[in-house]
């Protein structure tokens, strides 16, 4: 079953934990607010692993879920998207987590790698076989077309091959040309109309047996049609993959804009994109971002099936002058590492790179403080009742 977890308005995460959960301004509380609304001990999350209820707690200022006001200590159902409010402001909503995050690593030692399916080697080999076979029957036809031109009218080709004469003289054998009679030529176009599908024979030669022509170009299609047929088992990025067999489109990217700033730690940077239709099981966005460490690139990134991908704080003041860039790809799970993460190949085109850029908050310098400026004039008679 997917996790559920409480979103914080700061964009802070919480994985919820089967048992009971305290929500409030007191120190004592499993979740501290920070907010003036909040009751010291205002409500309570009570989670089994399957059901989500709330309970507020007999607080000062009420809780809301979506806008609902509770009735003090009556359980409320909690459910994927749920905003609760406490003392008429939002603090936090439940989010069900179906994403499973790459590990960041540095790039000195890449990660071990699973074995990749052999079946794929198979089928990469047979793709190659069938794009030889095509190149072969292309220049067949090519080469046909070209005969055909150069033939004259009344014209009927011959072999020459060398023959060995009997007895040799001087103990050599001396090669002579003998001419072969004309054959039939494989010619790649339809016979005449009116022929019935019959071949005449040429000048001194024989029809083919059966009085048909073989049509090369009857094979094309046909070689066409398994390779179609075949397209599917071949995702893009497998050794041998056919071109053109992209599952989906592109991602476009939504947000945020190209060139975009952020600050602060507490800042939270939601990467959306377009959905590219309805995913199966074993298909995934992967998000990709890239940026510069002193002067080396680093890789970070996410597996997810929804349309957006947070990016992690830890990630923050590691980027050279804070920039970073991504892409989305859509991906096919084959495999899964030892780490548990997964690998596969893409089914469609990568999306445009963007950039944005984080860094730390400036700090405002604290205004000098100086003396009182002296009224000018003079200081006021102070009057008294009589």
């Amino acid at each position: 079953m997917n996790e559920l977890n409480l979103v914080l308005s700061n964009g802070r995460e919480i994985p919820l934990q089967p048992g009971r959960i305290t929500i409030g301004r007191g120190a004592g509380n499993n979740v501290v607010l920070n907010v003036t609304q909040v009751s010291r001990r205002h409500a309570e999350i009570r989670y089994d692993g399957r059901d989500c209820l709330l309970v507020d707690l007999g607080s000062t200022n009420g809780t809301a879920v979506d806008g609902r006001a509770l009735t003090p200590h009556q359980p409320y159902p909690l459910r994927p998207g749920s905003v609760v409010s406490m003392g008429g402001q939002a603090v936090f909503r439940i989010e069900e987590s179906i994403a499973e995050e790459v590990p960041f690593y540095s790039g000195e030692e890449p990660p071990a790698r699973a074995s990749t399916s052999p079946w794929i080697f198979v089928l990469g080999g047979l793709a190659a076989v069938l794009l030889v076979a095509l190149v072969v029957v292309a220049a067949l036809l090519l080469r046909a077309q070209k005969g055909e031109g150069t033939q004259t009218a009344g014209a009927s080709p011959v072999a020459a091959v060398a023959t060995a004469t009997a007895p040799p003289v001087g103990g050599q054998t001396q090669p002579t040309a003998e001419v072969l009679p004309p054959t039939a030529l494989l010619i790649p176009t339809p016979p005449p109309s009116g022929a019935g599908g019959q071949v005449p024979p040429a000048a001194g030669g024989q029809p083919p047996p059966g009085g048909q022509v073989p049509q090369l170009t009857s094979i094309v299609p046909t070689l066409q049609g398994w390779a179609t047929s075949l397209a599917p088992l071949f995702p893009a990025g497998t050794p041998g993959a056919l071109p053109g067999t992209e599952r989906y489109a592109a991602p476009i990217l939504v947000s945020p804009d190209n060139g975009a700033s952020f600050q602060g730690q507490d800042a939270a940077i939601f990467l959306t994109w377009q959905s590219v239709g309805h995913l199966k099981a074993d298909e995934y966005y992967n998000v990709s971002m890239r940026y510069s460490q002193n002067g080396q690139i680093q890789f970070a990134g996410g597996w997810v099936q929804k349309t957006e991908w947070r990016v992690p704080d830890w990630l923050f003041g590691r980027a050279d002058q804070g920039r970073f860039e991504w892409n989305v790809t859509v991906h096919q799970a084959f495999t899964i590492r030892q780490d548990g993460s997964k690998e596969g190949p893409a089914i469609s085109p990568k999306s445009e790179t963007r950039f944005f850029i984080w860094t730390e908050k400036e700090e405002k310098a604290p205004t000098p403080e100086g003396p009182s400026p002296t009224p000018e004039g003079p200081s006021p008679t102070p009057e008294f009742d009589k």
